[in-house]
């Protein structure tokens, strides 16, 4: 299977989950963080449809 991400939405994810940890660390709102991933990770489940 060939990765349906590109490489600027595989950055931004890594990033997204870096930050995603940091702020469960340290107790800080994870809403955003989690919302955007949500969206960039449902464009796999778009193209496996």
């Amino acid at each position: 299977m060939n990765n349906p991400f590109t490489l600027y939405e595989r950055e931004v994810m890594s990033a997204l989950y870096k930050s995603l940890n940091y702020c469960e660390e340290y107790d800080l709102p994870t809403t955003d963080i989690t919302n955007a991933l949500n969206i960039i990770e449902s464009k796999i489940k778009e193209e496996i449809s």
